[in-house]
Protein backbone atom coordinates (compact mmCIF):
# COMPACT_ATOMS: atom_id res chain seq x y z
CA UNK A 1 0.00 0.00 0.00
CA UNK A 2 2.84 2.31 0.83
CA UNK A 3 4.26 2.02 -3.11
CA UNK A 4 0.70 3.10 -4.17
CA UNK A 5 0.18 5.85 -1.59
CA UNK A 6 2.91 8.15 -0.44
CA UNK A 7 3.43 8.68 3.55
CA UNK A 8 2.54 12.06 3.96
CA UNK A 9 -1.06 10.80 2.80
CA UNK A 10 -1.24 7.37 4.48
CA UNK A 11 -2.46 6.94 7.87
CA UNK A 12 -0.97 3.98 9.74
CA UNK A 13 -2.29 3.81 12.86
CA UNK A 14 -5.45 5.35 11.78
CA UNK A 15 -6.79 8.34 13.87
CA UNK A 16 -9.92 8.68 15.93
CA UNK A 17 -11.08 11.09 12.68
CA UNK A 18 -11.86 7.85 10.99
CA UNK A 19 -13.98 6.04 13.41
CA UNK A 20 -17.40 8.31 13.11
CA UNK A 21 -19.33 9.83 10.76
CA UNK A 22 -21.37 13.38 11.44
CA UNK A 23 -24.04 11.23 14.16
CA UNK A 24 -21.12 10.05 15.76
CA UNK A 25 -23.47 6.47 17.26
CA UNK A 26 -21.41 3.57 15.46
CA UNK A 27 -18.02 3.87 16.21
CA UNK A 28 -15.51 1.34 13.98
CA UNK A 29 -11.82 2.55 12.82
CA UNK A 30 -10.53 1.10 9.47
CA UNK A 31 -6.59 -0.83 9.51
CA UNK A 32 -5.68 1.99 7.33
CA UNK A 33 -6.68 5.57 5.71
CA UNK A 34 -5.93 6.68 2.89
CA UNK A 35 -5.92 10.19 0.43
CA UNK A 36 -5.82 9.95 -3.16
CA UNK A 37 -5.26 12.61 -5.64
CA UNK A 38 -6.22 11.01 -8.67
CA UNK A 39 -8.13 8.34 -10.36
CA UNK A 40 -5.49 6.49 -11.16
CA UNK A 41 -4.61 6.42 -7.41
CA UNK A 42 -8.23 5.03 -6.53
CA UNK A 43 -8.04 2.07 -9.01
CA UNK A 44 -4.50 1.43 -7.74
CA UNK A 45 -5.88 0.74 -4.19
CA UNK A 46 -8.92 -0.83 -5.28
CA UNK A 47 -7.02 -2.85 -7.19
CA UNK A 48 -4.58 -4.40 -4.20
CA UNK A 49 -7.89 -4.44 -2.20
CA UNK A 50 -9.80 -6.79 -4.69
CA UNK A 51 -6.32 -9.05 -5.12
CA UNK A 52 -6.22 -9.27 -1.49
CA UNK A 53 -10.20 -9.33 -0.45
CA UNK A 54 -9.52 -6.49 1.68
CA UNK A 55 -12.96 -4.09 2.83
CA UNK A 56 -13.24 -0.96 1.62
CA UNK A 57 -14.94 1.87 2.95
CA UNK A 58 -15.05 5.42 0.74
CA UNK A 59 -14.90 8.75 2.70
CA UNK A 60 -15.52 12.14 2.15
CA UNK A 61 -16.45 14.89 4.60
CA UNK A 62 -18.38 12.25 6.93
CA UNK A 63 -21.08 14.61 7.01
CA UNK A 64 -23.57 11.56 6.99
CA UNK A 65 -25.69 10.33 9.64
CA UNK A 66 -26.68 6.91 8.80
CA UNK A 67 -22.82 4.96 8.75
CA UNK A 68 -22.30 4.95 5.71
CA UNK A 69 -18.85 5.87 5.41
CA UNK A 70 -18.24 4.39 8.65
CA UNK A 71 -15.32 1.50 7.80
CA UNK A 72 -17.25 -1.40 10.10
CA UNK A 73 -15.68 -4.13 8.94
CA UNK A 74 -12.41 -2.51 9.21
CA UNK A 75 -9.54 -2.54 5.95
CA UNK A 76 -9.04 0.27 4.38
CA UNK A 77 -10.69 3.63 4.01
CA UNK A 78 -10.48 6.11 1.03
CA UNK A 79 -10.44 9.31 1.90
CA UNK A 80 -11.41 11.44 -1.19
CA UNK A 81 -10.63 14.84 0.81
CA UNK A 82 -7.94 15.61 -1.37
CA UNK A 83 -9.33 14.81 -4.34
CA UNK A 84 -11.27 18.89 -4.04
CA UNK A 85 -10.41 20.59 -7.47
CA UNK A 86 -12.71 22.00 -10.28
CA UNK A 87 -11.34 20.28 -13.82
CA UNK A 88 -13.07 22.77 -15.87
CA UNK A 89 -16.10 25.29 -15.72
CA UNK A 90 -18.15 25.25 -19.34
CA UNK A 91 -20.68 27.60 -19.87
CA UNK A 92 -21.20 26.98 -22.82
CA UNK A 93 -22.42 23.46 -22.03
CA UNK A 94 -24.17 24.81 -18.74
CA UNK A 95 -21.44 22.39 -17.03
CA UNK A 96 -18.88 22.19 -14.02
CA UNK A 97 -16.71 19.13 -14.10
CA UNK A 98 -15.09 18.58 -10.91
CA UNK A 99 -13.82 16.07 -8.33
CA UNK A 100 -15.59 14.11 -6.12
CA UNK A 101 -13.90 15.81 -3.09
CA UNK A 102 -15.03 19.06 -3.63
CA UNK A 103 -17.48 20.36 -0.77
CA UNK A 104 -20.41 22.40 -1.87
CA UNK A 105 -19.45 25.61 -0.41
CA UNK A 106 -17.04 25.56 -2.82
CA UNK A 107 -19.19 25.22 -5.91
CA UNK A 108 -21.13 28.31 -4.69
CA UNK A 109 -17.89 29.87 -3.80
CA UNK A 110 -16.33 29.36 -7.50
CA UNK A 111 -19.93 30.18 -9.03
CA UNK A 112 -20.66 32.87 -6.57
CA UNK A 113 -19.70 35.59 -10.05
CA UNK A 114 -20.89 33.75 -12.59
CA UNK A 115 -24.29 33.66 -14.39
CA UNK A 116 -25.37 30.08 -13.60
CA UNK A 117 -25.72 28.07 -10.67
CA UNK A 118 -25.29 24.38 -8.94
CA UNK A 119 -29.14 23.67 -7.81
CA UNK A 120 -29.01 21.14 -5.12
CA UNK A 121 -28.20 22.71 -1.76
CA UNK A 122 -28.25 20.34 0.97
CA UNK A 123 -28.02 22.05 4.83
CA UNK A 124 -24.63 20.73 5.64
CA UNK A 125 -22.39 22.97 2.70
CA UNK A 126 -19.26 21.48 3.62
CA UNK A 127 -20.64 17.96 2.06
CA UNK A 128 -18.64 16.89 -0.75
CA UNK A 129 -20.15 16.04 -3.97
CA UNK A 130 -19.70 12.68 -4.02
CA UNK A 131 -21.41 12.32 -0.93
CA UNK A 132 -23.92 14.32 -2.26
CA UNK A 133 -24.32 11.79 -5.16
CA UNK A 134 -24.38 8.85 -3.61
CA UNK A 135 -27.13 9.46 -1.70
CA UNK A 136 -28.56 11.08 -4.00
CA UNK A 137 -29.56 14.43 -1.56
CA UNK A 138 -32.12 16.79 -1.91
CA UNK A 139 -33.14 20.10 -0.23
CA UNK A 140 -36.24 22.36 0.06
CA UNK A 141 -35.59 23.05 -3.77
CA UNK A 142 -36.19 19.68 -5.03
CA UNK A 143 -39.71 20.43 -5.00
CA UNK A 144 -39.22 22.49 -7.93
CA UNK A 145 -35.59 21.52 -9.38
CA UNK A 146 -35.56 17.70 -8.89
CA UNK A 147 -32.53 16.03 -6.74
CA UNK A 148 -28.92 15.84 -6.80
CA UNK A 149 -29.37 13.16 -10.14
CA UNK A 150 -31.32 15.49 -12.27
CA UNK A 151 -28.46 17.80 -11.92
CA UNK A 152 -25.31 15.20 -13.12
CA UNK A 153 -24.34 14.93 -16.38
CA UNK A 154 -22.00 12.47 -16.23
CA UNK A 155 -19.72 10.70 -13.99
CA UNK A 156 -16.27 8.69 -13.39
CA UNK A 157 -16.02 5.50 -11.06
CA UNK A 158 -13.41 3.15 -10.11
CA UNK A 159 -15.01 -0.57 -10.14
CA UNK A 160 -14.34 -2.84 -7.56
CA UNK A 161 -11.66 -4.10 -9.51
CA UNK A 162 -9.59 -1.12 -10.12
CA UNK A 163 -11.47 -0.43 -13.28
CA UNK A 164 -12.26 2.73 -14.43
CA UNK A 165 -15.34 3.96 -16.12
CA UNK A 166 -17.01 7.07 -17.70
CA UNK A 167 -20.84 7.29 -17.59
CA UNK A 168 -22.52 9.75 -19.65
CA UNK A 169 -20.93 13.01 -20.84
CA UNK A 170 -22.08 16.46 -20.86
CA UNK A 171 -24.80 16.62 -23.47
CA UNK A 172 -28.48 17.06 -22.78
CA UNK A 173 -29.68 13.79 -24.76
CA UNK A 174 -27.66 10.59 -24.07
CA UNK A 175 -29.42 7.63 -24.74
CA UNK A 176 -27.13 5.15 -25.97
CA UNK A 177 -26.47 1.62 -24.05
CA UNK A 178 -27.44 1.22 -20.39
CA UNK A 179 -28.27 4.18 -17.75
CA UNK A 180 -25.11 3.12 -15.51
CA UNK A 181 -25.23 6.84 -14.41
CA UNK A 182 -28.33 6.45 -12.82
CA UNK A 183 -27.34 3.15 -11.52
CA UNK A 184 -24.59 4.50 -9.35
CA UNK A 185 -26.31 7.64 -8.43
CA UNK A 186 -28.26 7.06 -4.79
CA UNK A 187 -26.25 3.65 -4.92
CA UNK A 188 -24.41 4.78 -1.26
CA UNK A 189 -20.81 3.35 -2.69
CA UNK A 190 -21.71 0.02 -3.18
CA UNK A 191 -21.69 -0.28 -6.80
CA UNK A 192 -18.53 1.72 -7.85
CA UNK A 193 -16.17 5.15 -6.27
CA UNK A 194 -17.22 8.42 -8.02
CA UNK A 195 -14.16 10.36 -8.58
CA UNK A 196 -14.99 12.85 -10.96
CA UNK A 197 -18.68 14.29 -11.88
CA UNK A 198 -20.30 16.28 -14.64
CA UNK A 199 -22.85 18.96 -12.71
CA UNK A 200 -25.82 20.40 -14.77
CA UNK A 201 -25.72 24.42 -14.40
CA UNK A 202 -28.93 26.79 -14.59
CA UNK A 203 -29.22 30.30 -15.03
CA UNK A 204 -28.63 32.21 -12.19
CA UNK A 205 -32.74 33.07 -10.71
CA UNK A 206 -33.23 36.65 -10.67
CA UNK A 207 -35.75 36.54 -7.78
CA UNK A 208 -36.17 33.92 -4.87
CA UNK A 209 -39.00 33.77 -3.08
CA UNK A 210 -40.53 31.09 -0.52
CA UNK A 211 -44.07 29.65 -0.45
CA UNK A 212 -45.48 28.27 3.18
CA UNK A 213 -49.25 27.46 3.54
CA UNK A 214 -49.80 29.05 0.29
CA UNK A 215 -48.13 32.54 0.93
CA UNK A 216 -45.69 34.02 -0.44
CA UNK A 217 -42.98 35.04 2.27
CA UNK A 218 -39.61 36.74 1.71
CA UNK A 219 -36.79 34.41 1.82
CA UNK A 220 -34.92 36.87 4.85
CA UNK A 221 -37.98 36.26 7.02
CA UNK A 222 -39.35 32.59 6.83
CA UNK A 223 -39.28 30.75 10.00
CA UNK A 224 -37.94 27.47 10.82
CA UNK A 225 -40.80 24.87 9.92
CA UNK A 226 -40.89 23.21 6.17
CA UNK A 227 -40.71 25.66 3.62
CA UNK A 228 -40.84 25.52 -0.41
CA UNK A 229 -37.88 27.17 -1.79
CA UNK A 230 -38.85 28.60 -5.98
Amino acid sequence: MRKIIPAERFFYPTTKHYDHDQFNYKKSAPDVAVQPVSNGEVSAVMKYANEHQIPVTVRGNATGLMGANISADHGIAIDMIKMNKVLEYDPDSLTMTVQAGVRIRDIDEYLADQPFIYVPSPAMKWAAIGGNLNTNAGDMKAVKYGTTREHVRGLTAILADGTQIHCSHKTVKNSSGYDIKDLIIGSEGTLAIVTEVVLRLIPRPQVKKTWIDGKNIPVKNFPSKTAVAI
